[in-house]
């Protein structure tokens, strides 16, 4: 797939020139509605080639229970034809709320609600304006523990069921893995979309959203927003980066796939792809302001698409239109999520996806430095939308849409056709008529032994070797040898230096702090020279020259230097470093797979996700798109 041009030294390459020769172009295709999802066998392992000798372990497989009864069938146009205007107002929203209850009295909590969703808390807010869903966030108090989640949950619920017309909600969150965790403790940690990609194997990929939407649904979540099908092609993406599984379109778009089978098939979650129609190469934080990407359409169905055809392919429930300008599909300039030629021409129309879709947070300074907090959500519905996420104000928003019928705007047609959608979402879910998620069995399905090995697979065959000059790793593990480990945070400092010092050797630690100083830099290598190894543990170095003069000081003592980026891939480029390891996580299982490489107990089993160009000519690849070394 990948021409090379280029020349290496010391096993591994300095510059190269990348080329794509063939790309996969999905063609259009339909999906059948979200009542009777497409169910495909299992896909099988598909690993990227590793260094002879190399043996990848498989998969651990975990069971789904069987459901105790079959879910209370019912026929959403009864449903529908029963409804008031605003009850169907009120489905199409899903929103965050302040509380770890759902009767909550706090009164900071109370405040906070009364501001964003027009009442005390989210069980008034149900009653008040019949809700479709709601999404939690830990920053909003919604996420304590195990027990408390479900109990929340259960409640919620119950709050729907008490309406006059009595309906479940969708109760979601942002589960991707990796930097985006939102279950606490002793939910699984597992490393990530792009630690994923490290591995190009659709079975971690399936098997890792099975295990996360158990774990959602024990506790109640019935709907995941993931997984992110965005291909970053971009280095210096600010916001999806190792939320991304790559960037080859071919694997990102059956991994994508694969996840999407593992959340729904496996483990009876509604999946949501984004963001649609593709986030992977801007420089730009859309939370912040518009991110304009400038892809031809011959690119965009190159590189961009093929991961959201493949999902629509699998039968994803739900689709997340981001807050982006795509010019070459919309000449407008209008943001994705509120442009018709992009939802309902190209999205439902062209790919023939029927089912969910649902906007990026309407909280987003993308949208809302251009347009009304009144005007967003009637232009988002009548571009296709049908889940309005986070609107910031709730009672605005909900005022909006029922005057935009009443006025006609809004045709009954189009509203009709929303609500019907996500009924049918809610229906396929097995929503009405559920059993309430068990409190007291809450706690024991995170973090159980069959997750834990999953998350254990994703970490030890993502592990990449990038640089290894000298074959100097694998390390010996004499007990003679002494290791500084160095980093910019305390946290995944002294969790490998425990990881060290368990083996019973001699370990200190040195913490720099993100953006350190030339003072920092110094210091580090002057306590570098009472060690014999030093491990530099490095957090986006690429956007940040303090560790990169880190790096560079430390390279200097005559020291053995091994330095392992724990977050995006691409620091190599800016230190070049002799010895290099990416992780693409700091997670306890990654900590713990790198110690096994460092030591030789596993080879290296991944390979880049991306590539890393040269900083300095960007055309110019020093490391390619599947490159890893191994011993």
């Amino acid at each position: 797939m990948r021409l090379l041009n280029g020349v290496t030294r010391g096993g591994r390459p300095r510059s190269m020139a990348l080329v794509l020769t063939g790309v996969l172009v999905f063609g259009c295709g339909s999906t059948t509605s979200p009542v009777t999802p497409v169910v495909t066998p299992a896909p099988t392992r598909s690993a990227a080639p590793v260094h002879p000798g190399a043996t990848p372990s498989s998969p651990t497989v975990v069971s789904t229970p069987a459901p105790t009864s079959a879910p209370t069938q019912v026929s959403v146009d009864n449903i529908l034809a029963g409804m008031t205007t605003d009850q169907k107002i009120g489905q199409l929203f899903m929103v965050s709320f302040y509380g770890d209850v759902a009767n909550e009295t706090d009164t900071a909590q109370v405040r906070l609600n009364r501001q964003g969703i027009g009442a005390d808390n989210i069980a008034q807010a149900i009653a008040k304006y019949h809700l479709g869903g709601v999404i939690y966030f830990t920053w909003a108090g919604n996420l304590a523990s195990a027990s408390q989640i479900a109990a929340l949950s259960n409640s919620i619920q119950q709050a729907g069921a008490a309406q006059s017309r009595s309906l479940p909600l969708l109760v979601a969150t942002d589960q991707e893995g990796g930097a985006v965790v939102r279950l606490p403790s002793p939910g699984t940690r597992f490393p990530g979309n792009m630690a994923i990609g490290a591995t190009n194997s659709t079975d971690l990929a399936r098997s890792t959203g099975k295990a996360m939407g158990q774990e959602l649904r024990a506790v109640g979540i019935n709907d995941v927003l993931a997984p992110d099908g965005d291909v970053n092609v971009n280095p210096a993406n600010p916001i999806i980066g190792l939320r991304s599984f790559g960037a080859d379109p071919m694997a990102v778009a059956a991994l994508t796939a694969a996840m999407v089978h593992g959340f729904q098939d496996d483990a009876g979650v509604g999946a949501t792809v984004k963001h649609f129609p593709g986030h992977g190469d801007t420089n730009i934080d859309s939370h912040t302001q518009l991110p304009i990407i400038n892809h031809s359409p011959q690119r965009w169905q190159q590189v961009d698409r093929p991961p959201f055809v493949a999902a629509v392919a699998a039968g994803v429930d739900s689709v997340m239109v981001g807050h982006l300008a795509f010019p070459a599909l919309d000449a407008s300039g209008t943001p994705s999520s509120l442009s018709q030629p992009m939802v309902t021409d190209l999205l439902r129309t062209q790919m023939g996806f029927a089912g969910v879709v649902i906007t990026d947070s309407l909280v987003m300074g993308a949208l809302r430095d251009t347009y009304g907090d009144d005007r967003i959500p009637v232009m988002a519905v009548n571009a296709g939308d049908d889940i309005l996420l986070m609107p910031p104000s709730l009672p605005v928003a909900f005022a909006a849409i029922q005057g935009a019928v009443h006025s006609g705007q809004i045709s009954t047609t189009r509203l009709n056709a929303s609500v019907r959608r996500i009924l049918a979402l809610k229906q396929k879910l097995g929503l009405f008529g559920a059993a309430p998620a068990s409190v007291g069995a809450a706690q024991g399905a995170f973090g159980s032994k069959a997750h834990r090995a999953i998350e254990t697979d994703d970490a030890e065959s993502s592990v990449t070797l990038v640089a290894n000059d000298g074959s100097v790793l694998p390390l010996s593990p004499s007990a003679a040898n002494s290791y500084l480990v160095v980093g910019p945070t305390q946290a995944p400092v002294t969790s490998v230096a425990g990881l060290l010092s368990g083996r019973g050797l001699s370990v200190a630690t040195f913490v720099t702090g993100k953006s350190p100083s030339s003072l920092k830099a110094a210091s580090a290598a002057a306590r570098a020279a009472g060690y014999d190894t030093v491990i530099d543990l490095t957090l986006n170095a690429d956007a940040d020259v303090g560790q990169q003069n880190v790096a560079a000081a430390l390279a200097g003592t005559s020291k053995m230097l091994v330095t392992v980026s724990i977050g995006r891939p691409y620091d190599q480029a800016y230190y070049g470093a002799a010895t290099n390891i990416c992780l693409y996580s700091s997670s306890t299982a990654s900590l713990r797979a790198l110690i096994r490489v460092l030591f030789g107990e596993i080879p290296p089993h991944g390979h880049l996700p991306v590539a890393i160009p040269d900083p300095s000519v960007p055309k110019n690849v020093l490391y390619p798109l599947g490159f890893g070394l191994g011993y």
